[in-house]
């Protein structure tokens, strides 16, 4: 096979598709975390990226593009994991301090006895 033009339906059959197998993986995990949260509305990200490097050929005074290096990179930006939110108290000390039976509320007492 002699030289191809990079295109996305060329990127398949480069480096025995590589670039094109980590960014299906990288789908995947973004579907997976949809499928494990879906009331969790905030986007999924998938990213591939092309960097570029010049490869200079110099002659004289002279600095001609000889070609350029290449190296895919593939993100993917899934939300955060969050608790709900628990209410503390602060001490001087620096400590915080919470109420296991009524995490929303640290100052709230309970009628459960400490048995």
């Amino acid at each position: 096979m002699g030289l191809q033009r990079l295109s996305l339906e060329t990127i398949k059959t480069l480096d025995g598709g590589q670039a094109m197998e980590t960014f299906q993986n990288a789908v995947q995990r973004a579907v997976r975390d949809c499928m494990e949260r879906p009331g969790d509305k905030r986007a999924r990200k998938v990213v591939l990226q092309l960097s570029l490097t010049p490869v200079p050929q110099i002659d004289g005074n002279t600095i001609d593009c000889d070609g350029a290096k290449g190296v895919f990179q593939c993100r993917v930006k899934i939300p955060d994991w969050e608790t709900r939110e628990v209410d503390f108290g602060v001490q001087h000390s620096g400590d915080l301090i919470f109420n296991p039976d009524s995490p929303r509320d640290h100052r709230q007492t309970t009628l459960l006895s400490d048995e």
